[in-house]
């Protein structure tokens, strides 16, 4: 599971970079979505996936994309 102090990282981050508050969601859910983040950057762990966060801000976007559905009307 994530930790409360990774949690609250990711969750500043979203907020800062993106403009996004992650807390609106479940815990467990988040978790899910960096898990599949993980596994297609083959990492494993979440400080692994904290580095890379932090050398490449636009990781945050994909976690985003990861966690959101996009909706298109016709």
């Amino acid at each position: 599971m994530v930790s409360r102090l990774d949690y609250n990282y990711l969750r500043s981050l979203m907020l800062r970079y993106l403009g996004i508050d992650i807390s609106i969601y479940k815990v467990r859910f988040i978790y899910r979505r960096l898990i599949a983040r993980m596994r297609a950057l083959n990492l494993n762990s979440i400080e692994e996936y904290i580095v890379v966060l932090k050398r490449n801000p636009q990781e945050l976007s994909y976690l985003l994309d990861n966690m959101t559905i996009n909706v298109s009307q016709f």
